[in-house]
């Protein structure tokens, strides 16, 4: 489903689609205003309608069109300061009475800008006419410059074919990607803030139907159930309810989604059974000069700041002395538990009484969704919350440990604070983690070699040097086989023939477990090596009574076990888990996968072990017993070619060796492909000095995760 703009646009006549593009380019051509102040509706006129029930809404222009009419509206003169139109919106289309019609041809004239009904054409700016003219210009220039590349190549005939080809085609592309070049907007961001993901999509594409109709009560999750009931594709774990009011509420998008723009909303219409105490109870913060006042007093202090609320339907209760040395109060207004009671049953809120001039963090902590930001290090979650609630004081908050994920944080006051009432309340910000320098490349290192044209593995010795397998060119000719590296890019030597798939620590700190793939026998065998040197100690073999193994993948776990993974070849879609001794050889079979084919073995710091298949459209996480608990599926590419890194307050890539770098969620959902520059790395490694480097043909770079 296409969004809201360009299903309007799409089923607009020609002559009203130039209007409408006559539209944009005024407003991209004002001073004061951009398109981000704009919206655009549909519009019935109402001749019986009073002008006084428009709201001083002035429509900037009208498009008649053979099926609808639509109206182009500053955002600052249909909506209320809470985000709430100030006349009712219903799918998207709103009621005008006769008079602000003719308002909007007065205002245009006025205004030297546009009228855009069909008796009345070209009431628009000389300017857009120029640029108009100059467009056919340029384009005419465009097909004068393809003749002449053609002329001596092409016959007469030829040549018209393909101009008329050429002709359609720039037509056809520029009707596609019109909305797109006319509502492209930039923003400058500094600190942790990054511009938001392009490829998301507009809320209102899976929001057909805002009028929610009869609804229990008008709590967020009520209000996103039945959003859902009566939105089916929409995909209510993205999204967020704000600004709610006793009809309406703002649906607006999670900044972690990955199917929605982040600052796409709906306004959403409603009429609840009951409403939640929050509908009323605006101040929940109050002064009182005394440490024993009357439950008749409290009541009439929580009124006196809530003229809305109707005390007889509320109690409060569970009122505490917060502290004894000054004036804090703590107490709990709570609904009763009354049928004819207008709020829900048994909803409460948290009450402060002082006289010591505190407040609650929620009263300047009011926006939870910070966007994408760099990382999610402490300092970096509260420079956002800082950006996004100026009268936030950071310096008296912080975020709660443990309770960090590359999604959301909980934020808490300080014990120390001087401003804020000191408690076990917290507040959840929402976030989306994403740096799209993590794994491009930030220098390419001097070398002693031509080029590395084969490169297979990599893995960092105790030694400090790096053991690579492949192919290695340098005086000395094409040497293949596994070579030594040092951290600063310079080839030290080949130390033997063979190449070596995958390399993994064992329990025993001086060996490591490497596997071959024997092209012969279409099978891999595993040897022990060095830890130190890179050098073989011996080829594993297994118990010739025992079932064996020949595993394609091979991870050292957090536990301290190796485990194994096969594919079966008989032509069955199988895959085999399997356990192997300390020193490589086959121990038990532990879990056998059907209806997949799967490649690789990877497990996260938190201890969740996954698997890849090898087509690269799935990843399956793991119980504890080896059974698959859930498969996500994605298009990836070629799985063989797969490698994950985790950095700590970073996130999750997958890399694979045809310049893809994918960001993952740490619940290994789909974040975003990266876009930088990541050269032609084949193989990547994280050193145990932190440092990212990555190999190519050209060379050894050092890569960026920051």
């Amino acid at each position: 489903m296409k969004n809201k703009i360009e299903l309007i646009y799409n089923k607009m006549c020609y002559d009203c689609q130039f209007k409408f593009r006559n539209v944009i380019e005024y407003v991209k051509d004002n001073p004061e205003k951009n398109l981000n102040d704009l919206d655009l509706f549909k519009c019935k006129v109402d001749k019986t309608r009073d002008v006084l029930d428009d709201k001083n809404i002035l429509p900037l222009a009208l498009i008649f069109c053979r099926q609808d009419s639509y109206v182009f509206i500053w955002k600052d003169s249909i909506y209320n300061g809470d985000g709430t139109t100030k006349i009712p919106v219903i799918n998207n289309t709103i009621l005008l009475s006769q008079q602000t019609i003719h308002k909007i041809k007065g205002y245009n004239l006025i205004s030297n800008s546009l009228t855009t009904t069909k008796k009345q054409q070209t009431l628009i700016p000389k300017i857009i006419e120029k640029n108009n003219h100059a467009l056919k210009q340029s384009f005419n220039r465009q097909i004068m410059v393809i003749n002449r590349q053609h002329f001596l190549h092409m016959s007469k005939m030829r040549k018209t074919i393909m101009l008329l080809s050429l002709v359609f085609i720039l037509m056809f592309g520029a009707m596609g990607g019109l909305l797109g070049w006319y509502f492209l907007s930039g923003q400058n961001n500094s600190g942790s803030i990054i511009p938001p993901n392009k490829q998301r999509i507009d809320l209102s594409e899976h929001f057909d139907n805002s009028q929610l109709g009869v609804i229990a009560d008008n709590r967020a999750e009520t209000i996103l159930t039945v959003a859902k009931d009566k939105n089916p594709d929409l995909k209510i774990d993205n999204l967020l309810v704000k600004n709610i009011t006793r009809e309406n509420a703002i649906i607006y998008v999670k900044s972690s989604s990955n199917i929605y723009k982040n600052d796409s909303t709906i306004i959403v219409s409603f009429l609840p059974q009951k409403i939640s105490l929050l509908t009323h109870v605006t101040k929940r913060n109050f002064f009182i000069n005394t440490n024993s006042p009357t439950l008749k007093q409290l009541l009439k202090i929580i009124e006196l700041g809530n003229p809305n609320l109707k005390l007889e339907y509320v109690n409060i209760e569970d009122i505490i002395t917060v502290e004894n040395n000054q004036i804090i109060l703590k107490g709990n207004l709570v609904s009763k538990r009354e049928s004819k009671s207008i709020y829900v049953f048994g909803d409460s809120l948290e009450l402060y009484f002082s006289n010591t001039g505190r407040k609650m963090l929620s009263n300047d902590l009011t926006e939870i969704n910070l966007g994408d930001i760099k990382n999610y290090k402490s300092s970096t979650i509260l420079e956002a919350v800082k950006l996004k609630n100026s009268n936030v004081l950071t310096e008296q908050i912080e975020v709660l440990p443990g309770a960090v994920l590359d999604k959301e944080a909980n934020i808490k006051v300080k014990s120390d604070s001087k401003d804020y009432y000191i408690d076990s309340y917290f507040i959840k910000v929402e976030f989306r983690s994403f740096n799209d320098k993590i794994g491009t490349i930030k220098e390419k290192l001097e070398q002693n070699f031509r080029e590395i044209p084969s490169i297979k593995t990599a893995f960092e010795l105790d030694s400090k040097l790096i053991l690579l397998s492949g192919a290695v060119t340098s005086e000395k000719g094409v040497l293949w086989g596994t070579h030594l590296f040092s951290f600063d890019g310079k080839y030290i030597d080949r130390i033997y023939q063979y190449e070596w798939t995958k390399i993994i620590r064992t329990p025993d700190n001086d060996k490591l477990l490497a596997l071959r793939f024997n092209t012969s026998s279409l099978t891999y065998s595993r040897y022990l090596i060095d830890s130190s040197t890179g050098k073989i100690l011996k080829e594993v073999k297994d118990n010739p009574n025992s079932p064996g193994a020949s595993p394609i993948d091979i991870i050292f776990l957090q536990n301290g076990n190796i485990l194994g993974l096969n594919q079966a070849n008989d032509g069955t879609k199988t895959s085999t888990l399997f356990q192997l001794n300390p020193d490589g050889t086959f121990q038990k079979i532990l879990q056998i996968i059907d209806n997949a084919f799967f490649d690789n073995l990877w497990q996260l710091k938190n201890g969740a072990i996954f698997l890849v298949s090898n087509s690269g459209k799935e990843i399956a996480t793991l119980n504890s017993d080896y059974s698959v608990q859930k498969r996500l599926c994605f298009d990836y590419g070629n799985g063989k070619d797969f490698s994950f890194y985790e950095f700590e307050n970073l996130g999750i890539i997958l890399a694979d060796k045809h310049n893809n770098i994918y960001h993952l969620y740490s619940d290994l959902s789909f974040k975003e492909k990266g876009k930088g520059n990541f050269g032609d790395i084949t193989v990547r490694l994280r050193l145990k000095n932190g440092k990212f480097v990555g190999f190519s043909t050209e060379g050894m770079y050092t890569l960026n995760i920051d």
